[in-house]
């Protein structure tokens, strides 16, 4: 299991897009949010964020053998080991995604790379990220996209 050590603190969160989840506070951020529901773990405050986005096309990522089309999922990987039986879909969004899971240095980093459907006109937003142990958790809110990026409410 991974040793959750600042050495091996959680490095990047990867989203493929999620669903729309309930709404963003509105406010700018103002600090740390709390772990919906009664979800409590240690705050992880160092990390980046690379999001890459897509037309529901399938899964952009699997451990194993592919089953059916999943529309969420995650990965965590700290160590090189943790990627011997993961495949990533042959789509350029996912061949984005991998290469950023695979440029992370997992001597001293890990990454986090979760998938989710989003509705096409709204962005998702990581509020939070907590660990606890080997475990984590995240928080997502969903927000309108801008007025000048086409698409349909439907």
């Amino acid at each position: 299991m991974p040793d959750w050590s600042r050495r091996r603190a959680l490095h990047a969160l990867g989203t493929a897009a999620a669903a729309a989840l309930a709404g963003c506070s509105g406010e700018e951020e103002s600090g740390f949010e709390e772990p919906p529901g009664d979800r409590r773990g240690d705050p992880v405050t160092d990390y980046e964020v690379h999001r890459v986005r897509e037309p529901p096309a399938g899964p952009l990522f699997w451990r194993g053998e592919r089953s059916r089309n999943r529309a969420g999922g995650h990965l965590h990987v700290a160590e090189p080991a943790d990627l011997e039986d993961v495949t990533f879909a042959d789509r350029e969004t996912a061949a984005e995604l991998a290469a950023f899971v695979r440029e992370t240095d997992l001597e001293t980093e890990s990454v986090v790379v979760q998938s989710r459907a989003v509705r096409e006109c709204y962005e998702l937003r990581l509020s939070g990220v907590w660990r606890d142990g080997d475990d984590f958790e995240t928080s997502f809110c969903s927000e309108l996209r801008p007025a000048d990026v086409a698409c349909g409410r439907d």
